[in-house]
């Protein structure tokens, strides 16, 4: 085909449906939002950016974080400024 034509909609998807176990998935960013594991303790520098990581992959996926989570992640930014 010609390099500028569209794919028709009833092509084949690129990637193949792939099952998400988004329980298992909360689960998980859920305990390492407050406790990272020992082993990512040289991603120090990098905690603002896994905190956002993880509570973006927790938004996609229709979850929510208490007021108190908030209230924290908020504080433990504020101390990243400094």
């Amino acid at each position: 085909g010609d390099a500028d034509s569209k794919p028709s909609s009833s092509s084949t998807p690129l990637l193949p449906s792939i099952p998400m176990h988004s329980d298992y998935h909360a689960s998980y960013l859920r305990k390492h939002l407050r406790n990272l594991p020992k082993s990512y303790g040289a991603l120090d520098a990098s905690r603002p950016w896994l905190l956002y990581w993880t509570t973006h992959a927790l938004a996609i996926m229709g979850e929510t974080l208490d007021a108190e989570f908030n209230h924290d992640a908020v504080k433990f930014l504020a101390t990243c400024q400094t």
